[in-house]
């Protein structure tokens, strides 16, 4: 299941990532504010990215995740346990895809797949190693639903594209068509249609 959050929330939850992986619970704002840019944020510029700051850190502040002081960030108690569920669940995609990808471009996966897929997709990425052996591509798959459990993709930026539009291993999918292209699958409410050649790059096996 795809999350559609709002650029806004992707930069709080950055924020409180950052204190408490990147920092020691304070920190200049000027550095978090470099930390909390995000690549899942879309057509976003600079001056956008820094408005979002702006509005989320006054946001953590009103809600007592965070305390601002002159120029640093401090993180509350209440903030903290927030911070460390997030960064929980970068931690569990980031070990595993480590499996496949370096520790830099499986922190990178990472840091777009935590905002984008639920909790759900997390406890089927801990399952699906035991599925692993009964998996094929996605194009021999004879079944209508399944799940994904890897990705064989070697070029980087179509693997990173093909994550940040939730297809993912721990991902359900449904298939709706068969074409002679390609196949048609649904992500919850989201259809794609994936050409054939990418699609012997999807694993999927029956949960």
């Amino acid at each position: 299941m795809k999350v559609k959050k709002k650029p806004i929330e992707i930069v709080k939850e950055n924020i409180l990532r950052v204190m408490v992986e990147e920092t020691y619970g304070i920190e200049y704002i000027k550095r978090v504010r470099k930390l909390a840019r995000h690549p899942v944020i879309p057509d976003s510029s600079i001056s956008d990215l820094d408005k979002y700051f702006i509005q989320g850190l006054k946001e953590l502040q009103a809600t007592r995740m965070v305390n601002v002081r002159d120029n640093e960030i401090s993180i509350t108690k209440e903030g903290q346990i927030k911070a460390e569920n997030i960064l929980s669940k970068h931690k569990i995609i980031e070990t595993y895809f480590m499996q496949d990808l370096n520790e830099k471009e499986a922190h990178k996966i990472a840091h777009i797949l935590e905002h984008l897929i639920s909790r759900e997709v997390i406890k089927n990425m801990k399952q699906i190693s035991l599925l692993e052996e009964y998996s094929i591509v996605l194009t021999d798959f004879i079944y209508d639903e399944g799940v994904i459990t890897k990705l064989r993709i070697d070029d980087s930026q179509l693997f990173e594209r093909m994550v940040s539009m939730g297809i993912c291993p721990g991902q359900k999918i449904k298939i709706v068509a068969r074409l002679a292209p390609g196949i048609v699958i649904k992500l919850k409410y989201t259809q794609i249609a994936i050409d054939n050649c990418i699609c012997d790059g999807i694993m999927v096996a029956m949960l």
